[in-house]
């Protein structure tokens, strides 16, 4: 599992605050090469890399071959511009370079850094990512040339591919294109797509401010394109996330799951946590699950309600909306102001008028009518300004019969320069922000 950015700072003992501390990155396994074969030996070293078995349950050809025999290569003592390592890399892998001499003289560059518990940056030459049974190379290195500008240093993602008795590089992480990008760290080198060959999920975090975001992003050989491909059509980006490979969806195969945290800043206004579970559909991953995993806050209620009521779903809007304020199990710690409660459950209700109408139940569209009126007779007290709504509303449509005439009534008084000010958009940048032509929709 990756943490967002939860890791120790890359220098001057800066920690980020939120989040539990960051888990340090185990030690990758050596990757000791076939020894050299003896005198009068009948194979040559490139037979001798492809006698390989048959995948095992985790993509990764059990006995898969070294892509070349050991060699005489070194690197350069001193730390050569981060530029350069692409190249470089892969001329001392294709001359029989050994992995723990990458490993250590990474460390001597500064590209692997091990600081209060934690590593940033590894080497892994121990999984077959091609399927041609032929073990490839992945690298994540920080770069030593650039200060961080977060907690998180910069870095990239290099992988390495075997071909024709050679490495290549096959592939190469990117990050955001307005911010000096986070290191990319491996999460998971396992199958994810099904075809019985391991994939590369990676991680990256960017810190702002506030808040730390995960991007997620990886690589999988496409026979197809005949090179390393994005493993995701578009990255996964959220704030504070954990992410790991995990199949929960029962097909065998892993899936990829993502811990979704909270933007840390007041500003974005009360939010939920959520995991959502990303699974292979056989041209690309689609999320197959999005379940919350913290409690709801009115506001959250009442979006998701509009969101149904916006796209004609008027009867199952219904229900969120009276939850929103009848249930006492939602979080209401988040209170924008004096009488906030008053004002979502008038709203909730007014909503509830109008999915009644569309519904074509008057009669019980006018018994919640009834009830604003009785509940909320002052303009100018909490709840009263979406109780005249309703007024308004109502009035036009008894004397014309058209949910269009009753919304032109409506659209009437909510179009204003101070819209943006009305209660329901008191609740933060992370939460839904309303249109006045949203407030009464019906007849579109």
């Amino acid at each position: 599992m990756l943490t967002g950015c939860n890791l120790p700072a890359f220098e001057g003992g800066l920690i980020p605050t939120p989040g539990p501390a960051g888990t340090p990155t185990s030690d990758l396994p050596t990757n000791t090469p076939e020894p050299t074969p003896s005198p009068g030996a009948s194979e040559t070293p490139a037979e001798a890399a492809t006698d390989i078995p048959t995948p095992d349950a985790t993509g990764t050809p059990t006995g898969a071959a070294a892509c070349v025999l050991p060699g005489s290569a070194t690197l350069p003592d001193g730390p050569p511009p981060f530029e350069s390592y692409g190249e470089l890399i892969a001329e001392y892998l294709s001359a029989g370079g050994a992995i723990d001499q990458l490993r250590e003289t990474l460390q001597q560059w500064g590209a692997i850094v091990e600081t209060q518990g934690a590593t940033f940056g590894s080497v892994d030459a121990d999984h077959d990512l091609t399927g041609d049974g032929l073990l490839d190379v992945v690298i994540s290195a920080v770069n030593p040339d650039v200060d961080p500008i977060t907690f998180i240093p910069p870095g990239r993602l290099f992988v390495y591919r075997c071909t024709d008795g050679a490495y290549e590089l096959a592939y190469t992480s990117t990050g955001p294109e307005e911010v000096q990008s986070g290191l990319p760290e491996v999460v998971a080198m396992e199958d994810v797509t099904g075809d019985g060959v391991a994939d590369v999920l990676h991680a990256s975090s960017t810190c702002g401010a506030h808040t730390c975001f995960v991007d997620v992003q990886g690589a999988r050989w496409s026979d197809e394109a005949g090179e390393f491909v994005p493993l995701l059509d578009e990255s996964i980006n959220a704030p504070y996330a954990e992410v790991e490979v995990l199949d929960e969806t029962g097909d065998g195969v892993g899936d990829i799951i993502v811990d979704v945290g909270m933007i840390g800043s007041v500003g974005a206004g009360p939010q939920r946590t959520w995991r959502d579970v990303y699974a292979w559909q056989g041209e690309g991953f689609e999320r197959v699950r999005h379940e919350a995993t913290s409690p709801a806050h009115p506001i959250h209620l009442i979006n998701e309600a509009d969101e149904l009521l916006l796209n004609g779903q008027y009867a199952d809007a219904i229900p969120l909306f009276q939850r929103s304020y009848a249930d006492p199990l939602l979080d209401r710690e988040w209170a924008p102001y004096e009488g906030w409660e008053l004002d979502l459950e008038a709203y909730a209700r007014y909503r509830v008028m109008l999915a009644h109408v569309a519904l074509g139940s008057d009669q019980q569209a006018q018994q919640v009518y009834e009830g604003l009126q009785s509940d909320f007779p002052a303009a100018d007290e909490p709840g009263g300004l979406f109780a005249g709504w309703a007024q308004a509303f109502w009035a036009a449509y008894e004397q014309s019969g058209s949910v269009e005439q009753g919304c032109a009534a409506v659209l009437e008084i909510v179009d204003t320069p101070d819209f943006d000010m009305i209660p329901l958009n008191q609740y933060g940048y992370a939460n839904r922000q309303y249109e006045p032509q949203e407030m009464c929709p019906l007849g579109e």
